[in-house]
């Protein structure tokens, strides 16, 4: 039964086989019962076809090359974008750490001077660079959104620092609890950044093996450190 079914399975490449070679000689005597003018026009029509095929070719070529190399520029473009976003929430997430170790280690005798010499500045700079990133250019929805809720917690948290200074100033607010709301402000505030960072890394770690490091790189030296 196998070996028939074998032979079965062989036969269409055979006839296959025997009808290309009487195409090969009917083109053949075709070709010898030509005069040569007409052999002429034929070689001439062919090369000319032949010709529009390699120019066809080539202009594909060439626009799939121009068309990589447009897509290449897009992503290392991308992969610049999220990795400024990392340098900044990199900042803040070391702003936020030490605002929280300095925060956290004061004592209550010592709260109310340590609040009155609180200042948001540090982190009214980190929202100043997060805003001059335009959104629309951003590569990534989700990024929009948790950026946008990031300026937004950043400035919640320095209009109630400025407000509560003066509360505890005037003995209207404790200075221990001022204390520990800014230190939930904080944790808000370095729960995005987390987010971000993490969003950023997916990315930057599906780096493509045309582009270097050293072309989206950025160094971080203008780390803040908060400063009571």
């Amino acid at each position: 039964m196998r070996n028939k079914e074998s032979h079965l399975a062989t036969w269409p490449a055979i006839s296959l086989y025997v009808l290309c070679i009487a195409y090969c000689l009917g083109i053949h005597y075709w070709w010898l019962g030509l005069g040569s003018s007409e052999k002429a026009s034929w070689v001439q029509a062919v090369g000319s076809v032949l010709a529009i095929g390699v120019t066809g070719a080539l202009g594909l070529r060439q626009f799939r090359e121009a068309r990589d190399l447009q897509h290449d520029a897009s992503q290392l473009e991308d992969f610049r974008r999220f990795a400024a976003v990392r340098v900044v929430t990199d900042n803040l997430h070391g702003l936020c750490g030490s605002f929280l170790r300095a925060a956290k280690a004061v004592r209550p005798d010592t709260a109310s001077e340590f609040f009155s010499n609180l200042s948001p500045h540090e982190f009214e700079r980190a929202r100043v660079k997060i805003e001059r990133f335009s959104y629309v250019e951003l590569p990534h929805p989700v990024l929009i959104i948790t950026l946008d809720f990031l300026v937004w917690h950043i400035t919640r948290f320095s209009e109630v620092m400025r407000s509560c200074k003066s509360d505890v100033a005037n003995g209207n607010v404790n200075a221990s609890e001022a204390i520990e709301t800014h230190c939930k402000f904080a944790e808000q505030i370095n729960e995005r950044v987390l987010a971000i960072m993490e969003i950023c890394d997916y990315h930057l770690a599906r780096l493509p093996p045309y582009v270097s490091r050293a072309d989206w790189s950025l160094a971080s030296n203008d780390r803040s450190e908060f400063r009571a």
